[in-house]
């Protein structure tokens, strides 16, 4: 699939190093990718949809976690 761009960009504002190792070790093991996959994702726009899924997990946890210092 292709990300849409908007979300792309939200995905930009919150990444932090270390971010793609902590989403593929996230994912279920028979659907695990390498953390170079999901680096490929920020650069070329494109995943599969278990991995979109991964990562739009991860960011909204990580939206939760940031709504819930301020």
């Amino acid at each position: 699939m292709v990300v849409p761009k908007k979300i792309l960009d939200k995905w930009a504002t919150l990444r932090s190093p270390g971010d793609a190792e902590k989403i593929a070790a996230g994912m279920p093991e028979e659907e695990r990718v390498s953390d170079e996959t999901i680096r490929r994702v920020y650069k070329d726009g494109k995943c599969n949809d278990e991995v979109f899924k991964a990562m739009a997990a991860f960011y909204e946890q990580k939206v939760e976690m940031i709504k819930e210092h301020l």
